[in-house]
C-alpha cells in the first residue's frame, strides 16, 4: 500500500495493489474487486472509504480514503 495525491479529489489516498507474483490471477483479481463493491457500500466512522478499483499497466489497484493516524500494528 502506497499514501499518493488523488488529483481528481484533491486530497491524500491510499493505493493498494496485487503483488507482482498475482497480478495475472483471476482470482486474487476478483478478491480485489470483490472488496471493492462491498467496501464501497460500508459507511461507518471504523471503515476506510473506497473509491475505485482499476487497473494501470496491467496492475489491478484500490484507491480507497486515507486516515492518518497509528498503524494497526502499534496498537495490537
Amino acid at each position: 500500500m502506497w499514501a499518493a495525491r488523488d488529483p481528481s479529489r484533491d486530497r491524500l489516498v491510499v493505493v493498494k495493489a496485487l503483488q507482482e507474483a498475482f497480478r495475472a490471477d483471476r482470482e486474487q483479481i476478483g478478491y480485489l474487486k470483490h472488496e471493492m463493491q462491498v467496501g464501497s457500500t460500508l459507511r461507518h466512522k471504523n471503515v476506510v472509504q473506497m473509491f475505485e478499483f482499476r487497473t494501470d499497466d496491467d496492475t489491478p489497484y484500490l484507491v480507497m480514503e486515507l486516515h492518518e493516524g497509528r498503524d494497526l500494528k502499534e496498537l495490537i
